[in-house]
C-alpha cells in the first residue's frame, strides 16, 4: 500500500505528473490544435467534394458530348447515304439528258442527211431531165430531119419530160 501512496503522492510520483501534463496537453490540443485540424480536415473534405462534383460534372458533360457526337456521326452516315442517293439520281438524270441530246443530234443529222439527199436527188433529176432533153432533141432532130426553132424545142422537151415523169409515177 505504501507503494500506492507513493504513486498518488504528487511529490513523489511521476505518474501523477505525467497524468497532469497529459491532461493539460490534451486540453491545450483540444482548445487550440484540434479545431484547426478539424477545420483543415473539413476544408480538405469540401475541396475533395468539390473536385468530385466537378469530376462528375465533367463526366456528365463528356457523356453528353459523346452522345452528341455519336448522333452527329449517325447523322453524317445518313447524310452520306442521302448524298449517294442524290448523286445516283443526278447521274441518272445526266445520263438521260446525254441520251436525249445524242438522240436529238442523231435526229438532226438524219434530217440534214435527208435534206442533202433531197437536194442531191433534185439535182440528179434535173441533170437527168437535161440529159433526156438533150437526147430527145437529138433524137427528134434525127427523126424529123429538120431543125426546129427554139420554141418548138422547148415544147417538145416539156412534153417529153411530162411523159417520162408520168411513166415513173
Amino acid at each position: 500500500m505504501e507503494e500506492m501512496i507513493k504513486l498518488i503522492n504528487p511529490m513523489e510520483s511521476t505518474f501523477i505528473w505525467a497524468l497532469i501534463v497529459f491532461a493539460l496537453l490534451f486540453v491545450a490540443l483540444w482548445k487550440f490544435v484540434f479545431p484547426n485540424i478539424l477545420k483543415m480536415t473539413k476544408e480538405r473534405e469540401k475541396r475533395i467534394q468539390n473536385r468530385i462534383n466537378k469530376a462528375e460534372l465533367s463526366k456528365k458533360e463528356a457523356d453528353d458530348l459523346l452522345i452528341e457526337y455519336k448522333e452527329k456521326i449517325d447523322n453524317l452516315g445518313n447524310e452520306i447515304q442521302e448524298m449517294k442517293e442524290r448523286a445516283k439520281v443526278e447521274s441518272e438524270k445526266l445520263k438521260k439528258e446525254a441520251i436525249e441530246e445524242t438522240r436529238k443530234e442523231i435526229k438532226d443529222l438524219l434530217s440534214l442527211a435527208q435534206h442533202q439527199i433531197e437536194i442531191e436527188k433534185n439535182r440528179t433529176v434535173s441533170e437527168i431531165k437535161n440529159y433526156i432533153s438533150e437526147m430527145v432533141i437529138a433524137v427528134s432532130e434525127k427523126v424529123i430531119k429538120k431543125s426546129l426553132d427554139k420554141e418548138d424545142h422547148l415544147r417538145l422537151i416539156e412534153e417529153s419530160i411530162a411523159e417520162i415523169t408520168r411513166e415513173k409515177i
